[in-house]
């Protein structure tokens, strides 16, 4: 990665009591970046997130951003459709954010009610919403989406990221993250290893091998 950085973390650590989960944390995502983080279950990825979107405060290491411009200073974070608000309708929460709803969801049905893919869909439409925030922050944004949601948020990250916008993505799905990652980063008990842009050398499959085999 080069050229200034939009967000950064430097030497970041956090414990949940004896629980090292992050251990001298070091990364940055630049302008145009779309960064996949991967790891398996507990390997801290959320946590990670939630330290970038600023919910959580790392025990140690510094966390810095650089403004751009006139971009909104929000970071907009997505923690999967169970955070959305349940007793919100859809038409409501995408209100919020000028949002239409799209004509296959239920605009009026509690959120509560809805099914899971629907509000996996409803949470993920009102953080793409918000195209002119400082960075995306998607945790799982794939889950529970047919195949046409899952093509639109596809198009959205691969759109965002032409305009210049910047993405930290934590993800199991190792092909959908390769068809919109610029880079990836594994996530190993607690230390973080960047793999600079796989995807512009090696074939898809390639790349997911190389994750994998990474992840052991």
């Amino acid at each position: 990665m080069s050229g200034p950085s939009v967000m950064e973390l430097r030497r970041v650590c956090k414990s949940f009591g004896r629980n090292r989960v992050l251990a001298d944390v070091s990364v940055s995502i630049h302008k145009g970046e779309t960064l996949a983080v991967v790891g398996a279950n507990g390997a801290g990825k959320t946590t990670l997130l939630r330290i970038v979107a600023g919910l959580v405060r790392p025990d140690h290491g510094v966390v810095s951003r650089t403004r751009w411009g006139q971009e909104d200073d929000v970071v907009a974070y997505f923690a999967g459709g169970a955070s959305v608000p349940p007793n919100l309708t859809a038409r409501r929460l995408l209100g919020l954010f000028k949002a239409q709803v799209p004509e296959h969801l239920p605009a009026g049905q509690r959120l509560s009610r809805a099914s899971r893919g629907t509000r996996q869909q409803v949470g993920l439409l009102a953080v793409l919403a918000r195209e002119h925030c400082r960075e995306w922050v998607l945790d799982e944004p794939w889950d529970g989406l047919d195949p046409i949601a899952t093509a639109r948020v596809h198009q959205a990250l691969i759109a965002r990221r032409c305009r210049g916008g910047s993405t930290l993505i934590a993800s199991h799905r190792l092909h959908e993250l390769v068809g919109v990652a610029t880079h990836f980063a594994t996530l190993v008990r607690g230390s973080l290893r960047i793999h600079r842009a796989l995807s512009q050398a090696s074939s898809p499959e390639a790349v997911v091998g190389e994750l994998i085999e990474a992840l052991q």
